[in-house]
């Protein structure tokens, strides 16, 4: 029962990290890309 416990808490617990990680990768191209943007038009680049 004990076992059972840990292992869906673990499972659920890897879910969580794994959708944490993704939605923060997502978020981090997002930011450098209109940093990226923003450096360009500053620059005159653009």
């Amino acid at each position: 029962m004990l076992d059972r416990l840990s292992d869906a808490a673990q499972g659920v617990a890897s879910g969580v990290i794994s959708a944490a990680q993704s939605q923060l990768s997502a978020l981090l191209a997002s930011w450098t890309s209109a940093q990226r943007l923003y450096t360009l038009e500053g620059a005159g680049g653009v």
